[in-house]
């Protein structure tokens, strides 16, 4: 049969095979990681990932590259938090090629709203010692593939504003990030990455790789559950010509106590962090 069914001996097609063949994987640098990982077969031929089939080829793609990317970033992150953290100050030069989170031995990374899981699969692959912390507030999905990453890999049913969160990353951090702790957030939406940050700031996790999603929505003031953090950025944004999305990034950048474009002297535009 064209899709390579049972009956002819071979395995049918999965989306992540037609992701592969795809030309995504020649012009996307997250993606193109991802086929020369050996994570792949992994998720291919792992009988626990078999829920990851049924995902369609475009959400998987855009999942993929969004967990390859910030998986990539995070040895950046940690290496610049750590050299900060020597240095008693703002990091004024690069950071060197090496990884500095080696196998992950005494790491640990928080997955904030997680999902299913992408990026920390990502991690929990590319640092095979490395804990990692899954938080979402979700507990109708199929998490049947972290049984194929424990006890390393644990899933934990939160919401991101309650107390027990943070006090989870505290404890966390305490017993398995010895060595360096990063906190992730990947598509968070709304005031979703401005907690994501305090909660960053609040444990004294070492870095913040956060890629935010949409805008706050604005709602009446008695439904406003953390105040009007975010708010009035569209009009700003029409005002400024500025691009509204890009306008939030740069709004929680600053907010997170990141010095801009220029203020690091590596000229690659990210900055570098410091504490408030």
């Amino acid at each position: 049969s064209p899709g390579g069914g049972v009956g002819d001996g071979r395995r049918k097609k999965l989306a992540i095979d037609y992701l592969l063949e795809g030309e995504s994987v020649r012009t996307n640098p997250h993606l193109r990681a991802f086929s020369e990982s050996t994570l792949p077969d992994v998720l291919r031929d792992d009988p626990n990932f078999k829920s990851w089939a049924s995902i369609k080829s475009k959400s998987l793609r855009k999942e993929i590259a969004e967990a390859s990317a910030a998986a990539s970033r995070c040895p950046r992150a940690v290496a610049k938090a750590l050299e900060a953290r020597r240095e008693g100050s703002v990091v004024t030069g690069s950071t060197s090629g090496t990884d500095p989170l080696g196998d992950g031995t005494d790491v640990v990374f928080f997955d904030l709203c997680s999902g299913k899981g992408f990026t920390s699969v990502f991690l929990a692959h590319r640092y095979p010692n490395a804990r990692v912390v899954m938080v979402d507030a979700n507990a109708k999905m199929n998490l049947t593939h972290l049984k194929s990453l424990a006890p390393r890999v644990t899933f934990h049913c939160l919401d991101l504003y309650g107390e027990e969160t943070l006090a989870l990353l505290r404890r966390e951090m305490a017993t398995s990030g010895k060595k360096a702790s990063a906190v992730v957030g990947v598509h968070l939406c709304g005031d979703l990455a401005r907690r994501a940050i305090e909660l960053w700031d609040a444990s004294n996790a070492d870095a913040l790789v956060l890629s935010p999603c949409c805008l706050v929505r604005e709602v009446h003031a008695r439904r406003r559950p953390c105040g009007r953090f975010g708010y009035g950025l569209p009009l700003l944004a029409r005002k400024s010509g500025w691009d509204a999305y890009g306008l939030w990034c740069r709004f929680l950048f600053h907010h997170a106590g990141f010095v801009g474009d220029g203020g690091d002297g590596d000229g690659d535009g990210d900055g570098d962090a410091r504490r408030f």
